[in-house]
């Protein structure tokens, strides 16, 4: 086999081991995570650019937390600490380090309780004009549905999340104000 031959193959198997392990890390995520449900702000339109798309924006994303309260790396990355009410319905009450260590699990679990709490990795960015506060970045902008179907969204007002232990999360669909998810479930 000549080099070139050979160095196609192995970019070749390389690439499709990439794409397998990120789609099972995907996976994973959505069929074992905790349900997390987060208020939608005012959703766009669909976007005609990327195809059948929505880019959506969390009502999290709009509140300002003090910056000096809060254990950030240095590109802003932390865990938000969302409280659950019975409904799964989360609200941001703190921020720890991404990392946290079993003594910061441990008060978790004492103040909030076990289960009535996730942790969501987020990106903390300066507010503009102001020195002492932040504002919440998510990482996933964007909801992929099925061609011709944007009219079931219409009455999204919740984002239903899968979200791992560690904070990893996957906006999975989207809801309406009774949490009924939108996407049909022959999809």
């Amino acid at each position: 086999m000549r080099p070139r031959s050979l160095i196609v193959l192995i970019t070749a198997v390389v690439t499709v081991a990439y794409v397998g392990s990120v789609a099972f890390r995907h996976q994973a995520v959505r069929s074992g995570g905790d349900a997390l449900y987060l208020a939608l702000a005012p959703v766009d339109p669909l976007s005609l650019f990327q195809g059948q798309y929505m880019t959506v924006n969390f009502a999290l994303e709009r509140e300002t937390h003090d910056r000096g309260a809060v254990p950030a790396d240095g590109n802003g990355d932390v865990l938000a600490v969302i409280e659950l009410d019975e409904r799964k319905v989360g609200t941001v009450r703190e921020f720890v380090a991404q990392e946290p260590t079993e003594f910061v699990r441990q008060r978790l679990n004492e103040k909030y309780g076990i289960g009535k709490f996730v942790l969501l990795a987020v990106r903390l960015i300066p507010t503009p004009h102001e020195s002492t506060t932040s504002r919440v970045e998510m990482w996933q902008k964007q909801f992929m549905f099925m061609e011709n179907t944007e009219d079931l969204y219409d009455n999204a007002r919740f984002g239903f999340f899968k979200v791992t232990s560690n904070g990893q999360y996957q906006l999975v669909d989207l809801a309406d104000e009774h949490l009924k998810l939108l996407t049909p479930s022959d999809r």
